[in-house]
């Protein structure tokens, strides 16, 4: 059996975009200025088949695609490496989690050595009670790339445009022609 890779940052900060999604907060765990808090939410539709079309768009990395992120998967032993492509860059990632129910799909990686940020994102589609469906991004990470570093006002704003786009990309098909 192959080792768990290595993810690169804190253990004490692995599945805390999870531990957000299920009601904690950034801020109780108590990050250090250093880490950079991503967080966006869009309604995509409302109901069931939106639910299930939006899910289905994020765990198959099309909501990635429309972002204009490609993806590569591949295994290492039972884990699960997905590579990033924006760019000029590939950014490995370990997926941590992945798990739908009759109301929330969730999926999340954490960075692997070579990902030009250091951290954990979370991506979820969730349906309320009333039937309305939302898509949500959230990340906390740090630059790792020494051009990211350089350029980290830039590096951020492309995070935050990425982010955006993700959501946007879970939106069915459907609904992305209204």
């Amino acid at each position: 059996m192959a080792p768990k890779p290595q993810l690169t940052y804190p253990s004490s900060l692995r599945f805390l975009t999870l531990d957000v999604v299920q009601g904690g907060s950034f801020s109780d765990a108590n990050l250090a200025p250093s880490w950079h808090v991503t967080e966006y939410s869009e309604v995509l539709g409302h109901g069931e088949a939106c639910y299930r079309a939006a899910a289905y768009r994020l765990f198959s990395w099309r909501a990635h695609w429309e972002a204009g992120v490609g993806v590569t998967q591949h295994n290492v032993g039972s884990h699960e490496i997905v590579n990033v492509h924006f760019g000029p860059t590939s950014s490995p990632c370990l997926i941590l989690h992945r798990s739908q129910t009759a109301r929330r799909a969730a999926l999340v990686y954490g960075t692997l050595p070579g990902h030009v940020e250091r951290g954990e994102e979370a991506f979820i589609v969730e349906m309320s009670e009333s039937g309305e469906v939302t898509g949500r991004c959230l990340a906390f990470s740090q630059h790792a790339w020494w051009l990211a570093k350089l350029g980290a006002p830039v590096a951020r704003g492309v995070q935050l445009a990425i982010t955006r786009r993700y959501v946007r990309g879970m939106v069915p098909q459907s609904r992305q022609r209204d």
